[in-house]
Parts: C-alpha cells; sequence; structure tokens
C-alpha cells in the first residue's frame, strides 16, 4: 500500500507544482479610514459573497473567503446592498484582483494584463457603508462605439453634457458595451467623460471592445485589454433590492463558422450565475445584462444561443421579478419571452433592447455647432434609457439627449397632401411596444386608434433618401439604410374636401399608464 501511495504522489507531483489547484484567501472589510488597508482596528464584514469567476462563497463572521484556484482567473467582490466599493477616477469599481501569473499574451495588438506573478498570501478587499434607499434610479448607455478622441468628444458633448445638472438623481450607470470601436486606446476618453456625473459605472464588453488579434485564441484572451482597464467582464453586484448579473455575452469566434461572433454563455459564465443566485433573495428584482439581444433578428440564424438563453431563463424563472438589458442594434425593441420561447415565470419576461447613445455611430449633417444630428436606424433619436427602481418593480423611459424628457415621439404624414384622398398619419413611440396604447385625433376632433406596425420610419427613410441622391454633397458621415422599426404606429386621417392647414395631435399610454403627447401641423392642398 505504502509502495502504490508513493507511485500515486510521483505521478501526481508535476501536476501539483506545475499549476494544480491553489487556494486564494483574503477578507472582505470595513474599510473605516478608507486607506485601502484592512487595519487591526477594523473589522471584517460577514455573508458577503465573493467569487473567482465560477464559484461563489460567503465570508465567515469574520469577515473571511477561500476559493480554488485552476489557473488565471478573476477574483472579485459581489457588491452587498448597504455598501460601496471603492471607485477609480473612472467611477469603475476596484474590487477585484486580476491573477495572471504570467501576464497576457505579448502578441496582441493592444497590451493586456502585466504579469501579476503567484499568488498573494492574501487578497483583501475594503468596503464602505452607504445607504441605499429601495427607490433609486439607474442610468442605462448603449453602444457609445467611439473610434477616436473625435468620437469621445462628440460622447461628451451630445450625451454626458445635458445629463450633468441631474447627477444626483442616478444611483448608479450600466455601459452595456461597445465603448470602443475596435479602437481601444478610446477606453480613456470615454470614461473621463462618462466620469464627469460623478456616479459608479457597472460596465460590460461589446463585440467591438474585444482584442481582434487574428493569431490568439480569442475566448481565453479576447477581452484581456478591455479587462485591464476595466476589471472583470463578468460579475454580480446587488443595490437596493435590486441584483445585478453583468456579463460578457460575446462568443468570439463563433463555433459553428456562420459568423465572426455569436451571442452566448460559456459554461463558466452559467456556473457563476448559478452559484451566484444561490445568495439572491427570491424577492429581489435581478437584471441580466448583455451587450448582444436576447432575440433573434434573423429567423434563419441564431443571435443568441437558444440552448445557453433556456439554461438562462431556467436559472431565473424561480425569481418573480427580473429584466433583461441589452445593447448591438442601433435601435429600440421591447421583447416579451413567454412559455413559447422557453420562459418558465408566470409573468412574460421584459426584454429592453436599449439601442445606443452614438445612434447611428455618429452619423448626420452636423448642426451649426459641429455636432452631429445622430439619429438611430429606426428612427429613435440619439438618448439613453433610465430604469425607476421601486423594491423589486422597475420602470424604464427613454431619454432624447439633444431634446426634452416629454418629447417621447416623432410624427410625420407625406410631403404631398391633397384633397380627395386619405392621409397616412405614423408616430414613432420609442418607448413604445405591443402592451402600449396609441391614438389621434384631427383639430380637436374624437379620438381615434392608431395600429401598430413594423416598419421603417418614414423620417429616417426620408433622410437615407436624401443621403443618396447624387444631386446633393451633404456634409458629415452619411447615415446608415433604415431598419425595421418595432414601436411605429399608423393611422388613417380621413379626406379632406377643402384645403386647409391642420393639426394632428397622437396620444400615446405605455405598459406603465404614463401618457404623453405629441403635435404635427400639416396642409392639405
Amino acid at each position: 500500500m505504502k509502495t502504490r501511495f508513493l507511485l500515486a504522489l510521483a505521478l501526481f507531483a508535476p501536476l501539483l507544482a506545475a499549476g494544480g489547484p491553489k487556494n486564494i484567501k483574503g477578507y472582505v472589510y470595513q474599510d473605516d479610514n478608507r486607506n485601502g488597508v484592512f487595519d487591526k482596528t477594523e473589522k471584517g464584514i460577514p455573508g458577503v459573497a465573493v467569487s473567482n469567476g465560477r464559484e461563489v462563497v460567503l465570508t465567515d463572521r469574520k469577515g473571511r473567503y477561500q476559493l480554488p484556484v485552476t489557473g488565471p482567473c478573476e477574483l472579485f467582490v459581489i457588491k452587498p446592498t448597504g455598501y460601496a466599493t471603492p471607485t477609480n477616477r473612472y467611477g469603475i469599481s476596484q474590487s477585484y484582483y486580476l491573477y495572471r501569473p504570467e501576464g497576457s499574451s505579448t502578441r496582441m495588438k493592444y497590451p493586456g494584463i502585466a504579469p501579476t506573478g503567484e499568488l498573494p498570501s492574501s487578497v483583501d478587499f475594503p468596503l464602505y457603508p452607504q445607504d441605499e434607499p429601495e427607490d433609486f434610479r439607474i442610468l442605462v448607455f448603449g453602444d457609445p462605439q467611439c473610434r477616436d478622441r473625435q468620437d469621445a468628444e462628440y460622447f461628451g458633448r451630445e450625451v454626458i453634457q445635458p445629463l450633468m445638472d441631474s447627477t444626483g438623481k442616478f444611483a448608479f450607470g450600466v455601459m452595456l458595451g461597445d465603448i470602443a470601436f475596435n479602437q481601444l486606446e478610446v477606453f480613456e476618453p470615454v470614461m473621463q467623460r462618462a466620469a464627469l456625473l460623478g456616479i459608479p459605472w457597472y460596465p460590460m464588453p461589446g463585440n467591438h471592445d474585444h482584442n481582434q488579434d487574428k493569431d490568439i485564441p480569442h475566448d481565453s484572451l479576447g477581452t484581456e485589454t478591455y479587462m485591464d482597464f476595466f476589471g472583470p467582464a463578468t460579475y454580480a453586484l446587488n443595490y437596493g433590492k435590486v441584483h445585478l448579473i453583468i456579463t460578457d455575452d460575446i462568443i468570439l469566434p463563433n463555433p459553428t463558422g456562420q459568423t465572426q461572433y455569436i451571442g452566448g454563455l460559456t459554461e463558466k459564465q452559467l456556473a457563476f450565475i448559478e452559484n451566484d443566485l444561490r445568495f439572491v433573495p427570491k424577492d429581489h428584482l435581478v437584471i441580466f445584462a448583455g451587450h448582444i439581444q436576447l432575440f433573434d433578428t434573423n429567423p434563419k440564424a441564431e443571435t443568441f444561443r437558444h440552448a445557453d438563453r433556456q439554461r438562462l431563463f431556467d436559472l431565473l424563472a424561480e425569481y418573480p421579478h427580473t429584466l433583461s438589458l441589452s445593447a448591438h442594434t442601433h435601435y429600440i425593441r421591447t421583447v416579451f419571452f413567454d412559455e413559447e420561447d422557453g420562459w418558465k415565470g408566470a409573468e412574460p419576461h421584459l426584454h429592453l433592447n436599449a439601442g445606443a447613445t452614438c445612434a447611428d455611430w455618429y452619423k448626420g449633417l452636423p448642426d451649426p455647432y459641429g455636432q452631429p444630428n445622430a439619429m438611430m436606424r429606426d428612427g429613435s433619436p440619439q438618448g439613453y434609457f433610465t430604469l425607476e427602481i421601486d423594491g423589486n418593480r422597475f420602470m424604464h423611459t427613454y431619454h432624447p439627449s439633444r431634446q426634452a424628457d416629454f418629447y417621447q415621439m416623432s410624427l410625420a404624414v407625406a410631403d404631398s397632401l391633397h384633397t380627395g384622398s386619405p392621409i397616412d398619419l405614423y408616430a414613432n413611440f420609442y418607448n413604445g411596444n405591443e402592451r402600449c396604447e396609441v391614438s389621434f385625433r384631427i383639430d380637436q376632433g374624437e379620438w381615434m386608434p392608431m395600429k401598430q406596425t413594423v416598419a421603417t420610419d418614414p423620417t429616417f427613410t426620408a433622410l437615407n433618401k436624401l443621403w443618396n441622391n447624387p444631386s446633393y454633397k451633404l456634409p458629415g458621415r452619411k447615415v446608415s439604410g433604415a431598419t425595421k422599426t418595432y414601436h411605429l404606429w399608423q393611422g388613417e386621417i380621413p379626406a379632406f374636401s377643402t384645403p386647409g392647414v391642420h393639426v394632428a395631435e397622437v396620444r400615446a399610454t405605455d405598459l406603465y399608464g404614463r401618457s404623453y403627447t405629441e403635435k404635427l401641423i400639416f396642409e392639405v392642398l
């Protein structure tokens, strides 16, 4: 028996010496003097979740934790309710440790993570107590997608600057990926501007935030530059009665080879979500956030791997209050997943595809101040969403960044209108979906219902035709082609018998019962 034991030990010794399973340990503590050091007079915090990106454990009564490490990984605290994490000058949480004994590959265009060497004897995480009311607001940004400092300047002027007088209204912000447009050196100029709002930011990578080098394994090294700047690409946090799961939901390269990448979650990420949710109360609102949308944009191909989506839905099924967020498409769309889609909750699951703060990649005619009049491909103006949280309930609202908040829709009729023919009236209700009611009236007359339709937005379609007219040479970046709009309503105005000027008024009521109105003056010849 002794001989067999020695033989087995001899066989496994090289594995153990060359990176076999290890443990990483440390404390989560209340940093009373905020010096980033676990002083003897300070106490550990019990019951705080800590993760290595797969396993999740709770700190003991003294604030201690221990996790297995089998190779390079990201260690992080899952921010508990009632505490804040230290942030850097960009508002990014610093409650993480990137373990890269040998560092990232040196063959990448953009530098990754510097070598960390062996594991330290203790990795300690400071937290600060803070008041967290159950009613608060979250700022939600889709794709800033800046390719250079000029785009970062557009982002600052068109999105951040209008918000600077209302920063106290938001608990934190979520940035839904595509912060850059493949040029990863713009992470800093973008975040320099976002930091001006003075709130914590919880970002995630988009496909354009990945390292795009051809000669490295993307699945393991695709976010090394991103993580060196922002920290872990998949993580979670708590605020009030909200649990937020942030993910890098881009599988790059796509194993099928059909496309460059596909939306999805790895086995490690799904294990993390499962382990994370073990410590989340069932009466909390669980928000899943990823860059790629959960719905398919092409009926013949998966946008997000269905098997991964189903496993995510299964994990969320026990939570009656859920929401998911995405960006990527550069348009706005709300989708309700139900039993036919594999959702097992009592109520349909709301997925908000939040558009892009860069709109159509900062394309469009410049205004008198040189800023592009950017509009998304579905006719939505450049802007962002907010989530108003009340306990475990939420309301989502779209905010055009360069217009007043009450401007929630645009109206359109044909350019040339004549007597004797009915007139099509279109209302693009940016925050709209199939659970909304939209009606119109003419010249203070009776209200008449409008019908939701899936078509291109008339205003953006006309703009696109203008850019494609060879008679014009327009300044600025040429706009993209129009895409279908899922928040467009159509109504038929009865024919007029005599020429005249009229007023169309549209009233839109969202799924939360909030009503908005907009008017349009038009002339019939």
